[in-house]
Parts: structure tokens; sequence; C-alpha cells
């Protein structure tokens, strides 16, 4: 029996999912008077599954043409045409990962950052939540460990995180995103130093000059001997006196 397939219309899915059963519709060639008691999801039920995509092992973000199976594997009783215009393509969108830097990150005024800002994540589609049971676990295992740097700066404050080299990943739609119950993102902590101990070099009941090093082992790149006055109580340039 001679019939038409044609796979429909914007079947998609996001990066490390596994391909779906490709639907599609069928109807049968009339322009040889053919005759049949058969109707369509008949015919389907007896074709099964036969419609893949180009490229079957490629995984990456693209749209990829229709095709069927092996005629070897197609039901000998039918004629199998395929049908498809060429915008009638099957997507891999690119998954869309949100990620949420662990809450609380922080250094004082003159430490190094540490190694790494460490974060989670999850998936989040143009509608839905996406189950992560869906997604492939090697997916997991393409994001560097490393992917957060902050916005410049070292003088006491709250930095915004970013995504480093987010043009490289590009099969992934990264976002910083706000944990739940969170109305805004997470930022990065610089503290203030606090001295409490001092060596004057002089000093007066409301006033005190003195010599401190900031940095030192902590982060020998900034590392400094400067020479403060500061007014009792109070803060300046990264330093709080108490």
């Amino acid at each position: 029996l001679p019939v038409f397939v044609t796979p429909v219309d914007g079947q998609t899915k996001y990066y490390g999912q596994s391909d779906p059963v490709f639907d599609y519709n069928v109807s049968v060639d009339d322009s040889l008077d053919t005759k049949t008691e058969k109707d369509s999801e008949t015919i389907k039920t007896e074709l099964n599954d036969i419609v893949t995509r180009s490229d079957l092992y490629n995984e990456n973000v693209d749209n990829y043409r229709y095709e069927l199976i092996s005629s070897e594997d197609i039901n000998s009783n039918y004629d199998v045409t395929l049908s498809c215009d060429e915008d009638n393509t099957f997507e891999i969108q690119k998954l869309p990962l949100y990620i949420i830097p662990d809450k609380d990150q922080a250094k004082v005024y003159g430490e190094v950052d540490p190694a790494g800002y460490t974060w989670e994540y999850y998936y989040l589609g143009e509608n839905d939540d996406i189950d992560s049971s869906s997604i492939s676990e090697d997916v997991k295992d393409e994001i560097s460990h490393f992917i957060l740097t902050r916005n410049e700066g070292e003088l006491p404050g709250w930095y915004a995180y970013d995504i480093v080299n987010k043009e490289s990943y590009e099969n992934y739609d990264l976002n910083i995103g706000s944990a739940e119950g969170e109305e805004q993102n997470r930022t990065f902590h610089i503290k203030h130093v606090t001295i409490t101990s001092v060596d004057p070099v002089n000093s007066r009941q409301d006033k005190i000059t003195v010599n401190t090093n900031i940095g030192g082992e902590r982060n020998p790149d900034v590392s400094t001997v400067v020479q403060i006055e500061a007014v009792f109580p109070g803060s300046k340039d990264g330093i709080t006196f108490s």
C-alpha cells in the first residue's frame, strides 16, 4: 500500500535529553485510486516508529532533517514516502541552566578570593520546570566547577556574580538565578578588617594613628603596611576600628 508519512511540526527537545518518539501523520497515496479500509491510526500502528532524524548521534544544538529508518526495517506491506517541507525539522534547543551561588560566600578585606565559588543549579524551561531526571548525567560534567566569577573590586562591599566564558557553552543558556524564596540574586561579600589591638604611633583620646599590615600572609599580592588615622568609633578605607 503506498502511503505518505509527514512528521508533525514543532517537535523539539532540550540538549541533554533523549530523542522523543517522532510523531507523524499518515496519508494514503490516492493518485493511483488506491482503496483501503484501514484508517491512518491502524496504518501508523503497523508501521510503528519509522521516522528518525539526520545525524542521529549528534546531540549539539541545531536543526535536523527528518528521515525514514532503513527500508529493511519498514513493514513490507507498505510503500512509504517521506513527505516533509525543508523548514519542518527537529530542533535541539539550548538547555536553560540557572546557576545559584551558595549563600554567605565572603572574605575579609585583604584576603585572596576562594579558589572557586561554590554553587548549585536548576533547569527552567520557557513555561515549566524541566524534569532533571530527563537530563543526561553527562551534561552535568560539562559544566566547570569554576564557572563563577564576580564583579571586579577589592573594597568592602557586595559584588554580583557572573559566569566565566559563557559564550563557550554553546549548548546551554546559562544565567545567574536566585534561590527559591529569594527575590534577589546572591552576592559575594568583602568584609571590613576589624582591628582591636594596635601599636599606636601617636594618639589622643578621640584619634589614633597606627601602622598595620593589611594582607600579609593571607594575600601577598596586596600586602602593605599602611598608616591610618581614624576617629573612634568608625570605619575608614576598608578597616573597622573598635
